[in-house]
């Protein structure tokens, strides 16, 4: 499980200084990040080719890339979780959008999405009228 403080420490662990703005957190990772959600069970990132290619010859076996919707992914072990790592082709130095992830979660289509679309509208409209925290 990942708290705000172990998806940074986790993230400086995985991926050094010089590829800081090679990946966006995507998802829940996002959210923790936001202060919309606590905690989240694993973390999403999607990374540039430099960076998956890295991460494969630092982190990981070559023969165990697997691929999704045509974006190769791997699977990173940290001691709070696991990391899903998807090839993607961007540069970035900001993170996840909340509309991006509205977006993806009303994609998917799940309970728990449609859970978290409720708690982000909640965080915008608090953040609109002046609230702190979501209820």
């Amino acid at each position: 499980m990942f708290y705000k403080d172990e998806i940074t420490t986790s993230l400086s662990v995985f991926i050094p200084w010089k590829h800081r703005d090679d990946y966006k957190l995507l998802m829940g990772g996002s959210m923790v990040m936001h202060g919309i959600r606590e905690t989240t069970n694993d973390l999403d990132l999607d990374v540039t080719p430099e960076l998956f290619d890295y991460l494969v010859n630092k982190h990981h076996k070559e023969d165990s890339i697997e691929t999704v919707n045509g974006q190769r992914r791997i699977e990173l072990q940290s001691i709070f979780g696991e990391i899903e790592v998807y090839e993607g082709n961007f540069k970035t130095d900001s993170g996840f959008e909340l509309g991006d992830i509205i977006k993806m979660k009303r994609h998917f289509g799940r309970e728990k999405d449609f859970q978290d679309i409720v708690l982000i509208e909640k965080f915008c409209l608090n953040r609109i009228y002046g609230k702190r925290k979501v209820e």
